[in-house]
């Protein structure tokens, strides 16, 4: 096993503080353009602006001393980064590719152990198992907590609100648009007759069939996702996340005779105007799984709802 070195052992104790230095050490141009990402994107941002900043300055570094010559210090990091623009920073943050989520919850599960976290008191969070959730098709508080997971970080401090639910609003393609009006984002949910729950968080509010889109034009943006959630919880993401390559982003596309979420050499999920028959298939979209367990993906709806987001 490897034995550090006195300045790698002095640049990682530094480097354990290094959330303080993303807000106190950069340019105020730069922290303000970071946190308008932060609406955005959530804390990821914070991460990438960290590992930009380490980039960006051992680059430079390397360049100017050579490699053997280089004696990394979280000092020498934040005096190159001070002179740095904040375009050119957050070009560079926004450049590193597979960087996700879950990627920035497993390096901390597993630094954890070696850190003494205390706090002053309870954490503001919020679980919808906390409340009672009025839904038709989820009845266990542990599928609520998986779905608040899987949100964007923004969202996952909100609260969930039906706005529409077929038991109650009748099975009509039409009144679900009228329901959800111009609200994102949303969550619908399907329960099949074979008692399958699965269904999409939408990025963006159905309303955008009207703005001029030609007929079965695709809409919303890569936080789109689909999910399974019994008789197994599995999630989908945009395939673009985890993906070098060009990949289709038919997220979102309705009309007065379908809805459909993620596209592609199929459809991931497409519910008909009735609301009474539906289709899940692979798509290119979100390289999924058929939502369903049904013959060549078809399936009869037994109950369908659509929840908003409330602070």
């Amino acid at each position: 096993m490897a034995t550090s070195t006195p300045a790698e052992v002095q640049l990682r104790d530094e480097l354990s503080d290094w959330h303080d230095c993303v807000f106190r050490d950069l340019l105020f141009c730069s922290v303000v353009r970071m946190l308008d990402c932060f609406f955005v994107e959530g804390n990821k941002i914070f991460y990438r602006v960290a590992m930009a900043m380490m980039k960006r300055a051992y680059r430079e570094m390397i360049r100017q001393s050579g490699i053997g010559d280089y004696e990394p210090s979280m000092n020498s990091i934040i005096d190159f980064c001070k002179h740095v623009s904040s375009l050119d920073l957050l070009r560079v943050a926004f450049g590193i590719r597979n960087f996700s989520v879950q990627h920035i919850t497993t390096a901390i599960r597993q630094n954890q152990p070696s850190h003494d976290y205390k706090t002053d008191g309870p954490t503001a969070t919020f679980a919808p198992s906390a409340i009672t959730v009025d839904s038709a098709t989820i009845k266990d508080s542990q599928q609520w907590e998986n779905i608040w997971q899987w949100l964007p970080a923004r969202f996952q401090i909100c609260r969930p609100k039906r706005v529409f639910c077929t038991e109650e609003d009748g099975y009509s393609l039409k009144t679900l648009y009228e329901r959800c009006a111009d609200q994102e984002p949303l969550l619908l949910i399907v329960r099949s007759m074979e008692q399958e729950v699965f269904g999409a968080f939408m990025s963006a509010a159905l309303t955008n069939r009207l703005q001029g889109h030609k007929t079965s034009s695709y809409f919303g943006s890569g936080e789109t996702f689909l999910f399974t959630l019994k008789p197994t919880m599995v999630l989908y993401r945009w395939a673009g996340i985890q993906s070098d390559t060009a990949t289709p982003d038919y997220f979102l596309s309705c009309d007065t005779k379908s809805l459909t979420v993620g596209g592609g050499d199929g459809f991931g999920l497409w519910l008909d105007a009735s609301l009474d028959k539906g289709t899940s298939n692979r798509c290119t979209t979100f390289a999924n799984n058929p939502l369903t367990k049904a013959p060549d993906g078809n399936f009869r709806c037994a109950a369908v709802e659509v929840f908003a987001f409330e602070s």
